[in-house]
């Protein structure tokens, strides 16, 4: 339990650190105004001790401790992602390819899911969300397909697709509330990727 929560610790502080990297890139490179960003003490203290509370909670759910790590890594890379499409409406290419890396992985030294499973639970989905990209006409971009094909992939099919739907619905009701408050018009963007993270979460959790 000691060295899941201290590797808990370490991917707690390194989330915010590498999110305000990518964040810094898309401010520079492509002039975006970011939301917020990540770079001070407080988002260090709040990352490590989140995660700290994440490993615990999986330490209660009878989580193995090779099991914890694995997670809290995924977890890890899936805050990362969350946090900068939320900043900027960017979701990183590398981790979202750390991701398919990741189920690889997962497979390869845990067995589940297997190999059926995370192919179809990518072509399933990235399918699924190409089809709402382009019914959409823009609402959705490739960030988000991409993200949706990566997390089909991780936790395989059909849990992936379980995920995707509890994250669809979950920016659905996000997306009437910030229309209802007239924070955001019926036209405006929204960042889908932490809603997608979040119905992941939820899946990898239970």
């Amino acid at each position: 339990m000691i060295v899941t929560v201290l590797f808990g610790v370490g991917l707690g502080v390194s989330v915010p650190i590498l999110a305000s990297r990518f964040i810094r890139y898309y401010r520079m490179h492509q002039g975006i105004r970011p939301k917020f960003t990540c770079d001070n003490v407080w988002c260090l203290l709040i990352g490590g001790g989140g995660f700290v509370g994440v490993a615990f909670v999986l330490h209660s759910l009878r989580f193995t401790p090779q099991d914890a790590i694995f997670s809290l890594l995924l977890i890890s890379m899936m805050a990362v992602i969350a946090l900068v499409d939320f900043s900027v409406h960017r979701i990183p290419n590398k981790m979202v390819v750390g991701l398919f890396v990741w189920a690889i992985v997962r497979t390869l030294v845990f067995g589940y899911p297997s190999f059926s499973q995370v192919f179809l639970g990518a072509l399933v989905a990235g399918g699924m969300f190409t089809l709402i990209a382009l019914a959409g006409r823009g609402a959705m971009g490739t960030g988000d397909v991409k993200l949706a094909t990566a997390i089909g992939a991780v936790l395989g099919y059909p849990t992936g697709l379980v995920a995707l739907v509890i994250g669809i619905i979950a920016g659905g009701v996000a997306a009437f509330l910030l229309i209802l408050t007239r924070r955001i018009g019926r036209k405006d963007y929204m960042a889908y990727g932490p809603y997608l993270v979040l119905g992941a979460l939820v899946m990898l959790i239970l």
